[in-house]
C-alpha cells in the first residue's frame, strides 16, 4: 500500500489529478491511499502527524499563500528523505529554484495526461532502487546499506569509506567493485577515488561537486566526462516529453 499526498489550490484540478492517479495505479495493480489538500497549513498539520509518505504531488505556486509547494517539499524531505516528489506548475521558471528538494519529476498542468505516466514510471524505478541493499564487510563486521542512502564512496589507503545519510561505513572493497553492485544510471565516478550518488548532488562546478551533506568532492579531468554524461541523462529523464 502506497501513501500519496496531493497539494493544489485548484479544487477542479485536484479532483482530476486524484482520479488520474487512481486510474494509473489500478492499471499497475498497486493499492494506494491518497490524501488531498488545498492549503499549506492543512498539509503541514497532516505531515506532522503522519507515519509514512511514499509520493507527493505538490503545486509550486499556491496563490495568495506566502509559502509555496517548495517549502512543503523541504518539510517532507526533512521527515521522509526517500519520498518521491513531483512538482506541479504552470510556470517553468520555478524549475531552477527547486533542486535542493531533489524532485523526482515536473509536470506542467496543461500536460498532466501526457506526463503523469512518465512521472509514475520514474517513481517506481526509483522505488525499486530504494529497495536495494549492498553488503559491506570490514574485518568481522558486516553491514547492509540501502543504495538510496549512499551519498558517496571514497577510496583511500586500501579502504573505501561509504558515506550515507545515516552515517559511515568502511570496507576493503575497491571503488570499482562497489560500482559494479550499484545502478549505473544513479552513480558516477567523478574522480578515480570517488563514486557519487547523482541524486545526492546539491550543486557542482567544473572543479567540485557539493553533496547533500555539504561535503565537496573533487572532479578530475577524466571523471568530468562521465559525470557530465550521466548528469545529462539523469536530468533529461526528469524533464523528457
Amino acid at each position: 500500500m502506497l501513501q500519496i499526498l496531493l497539494l493544489d489550490d485548484d479544487e477542479v484540478f485536484l479532483r482530476k489529478l486524484r482520479g488520474r492517479i487512481r486510474e494509473e495505479m489500478n492499471h499497475r495493480g498497486q493499492e494506494v491511499i491518497i490524501d488531498c489538500f488545498q492549503t499549506i497549513p492543512e498539509v503541514l498539520n497532516w505531515l506532522a502527524c503522519s507515519e509514512t509518505l511514499d509520493l507527493a504531488f505538490l503545486d509550486i505556486d499556491m496563490g495568495q499563500e506566502q509559502t509555496t509547494g517548495i517549502d512543503v517539499a523541504a518539510a517532507i524531505r526533512e521527515k521522509y528523505s526517500g519520498c518521491g516528489i513531483v512538482y506541479l506548475t504552470a510556470y517553468l521558471e520555478f524549475v531552477t529554484s527547486v533542486f535542493e528538494t531533489k524532485p523526482l519529476y515536473f509536470i506542467t498542468k496543461n500536460e498532466l495526461d501526457a506526463r503523469l505516466q512518465k512521472a509514475l514510471d520514474m517513481f517506481f524505478r526509483e522505488y525499486s532502487i530504494g529497495s536495494r541493499y549492498i553488503l559491506v564487510q570490514f574485518g568481522k563486521t558486516s553491514k547492509m546499506i540501502s543504495v538510496s542512502d549512499i551519498i558517496y564512496c571514497e577510496h583511500n589507503r586500501r579502504r573505501t569509506r561509504i558515506v550515507t545519510t545515516h552515517g559511515e561505513a568502511l570496507t576493503t572493497k575497491t571503488i570499482s567493485a562497489i560500482k559494479e553492485e550499484l545502478p549505473p544510471e544513479r552513480f558516477a565516478s567523478c574522480h578515480n577515488s570517488y563514486l557519487i550518488n547523482l541524486g545526492q548532488i546539491s550543486s557542482y562546478d567544473r572543479m567540485t561537486v557539493e553533496m547533500s551533506n555539504g561535503d565537496a568532492i573533487p572532479i578530475s579531468r577524466a571523471g568530468r566526462t562521465e559525470l557530465m554524461e550521466k548528469l545529462a541523462v539523469f536530468f533529461r529523464d526528469r524533464f523528457k516529453e
